[in-house]
């Protein structure tokens, strides 16, 4: 391929990115999507609005609030997986935001999510059985370990 042919593609391709951004914003009901949004991305909303999906807000340490979309009959192991495709995301996007390397098997030992006080522990769990509905806000705890005497 020669760098003529390199070009004009790269050029084709912000053109028509251009052009579905203008789209975007000049069409009422799509005014409010992100013009970078993944497919992913407008996939799950697309669930939301159709009903299949649930949105929970979660809310940090630092008390800072995000959220994740969810099919109706997600178990706590399918939200850690939500949380960590947002962080994953996230990074893809302003990579400068957040640090790329979280463990998150040392965030799932220290810390538990939590809704209206009760810790959620059970990973195969579904979420409905909780309480936990679609606009519900989840909070991040810390897990207190007892340390075991040694005699």
């Amino acid at each position: 391929m020669t760098d003529f042919n390199l070009v004009s593609h790269v050029n084709f391709c912000n053109q028509i990115k251009n052009e579905l951004n203008n789209l975007i914003k000049n069409e009422q009901l799509l005014a409010d999507l992100d013009p970078n949004i993944s497919l992913t991305e407008l996939k799950k909303l697309l669930s939301l609005e159709q009903g299949e999906s649930m949105i929970l807000f979660i809310r940090r340490a630092d008390d800072q609030i995000f959220n994740v979309i969810l099919k109706q009959n997600s178990t706590l192991k399918d939200l850690k997986q939500a949380i960590k495709e947002y962080f994953k995301i996230k990074h893809e996007k302003n990579p400068s935001s957040i640090t790329k390397a979280i463990n998150w098997k040392y965030v799932w030992k220290n810390y538990c999510l939590s809704f209206d006080s009760g810790k959620l522990l059970d990973n195969n769990k579904e979420l409905r059985s909780y309480g936990i509905l679609s606009k519900s806000e989840l909070k991040f705890e810390k897990i207190f370990h007892r340390k075991i005497k040694k005699k």
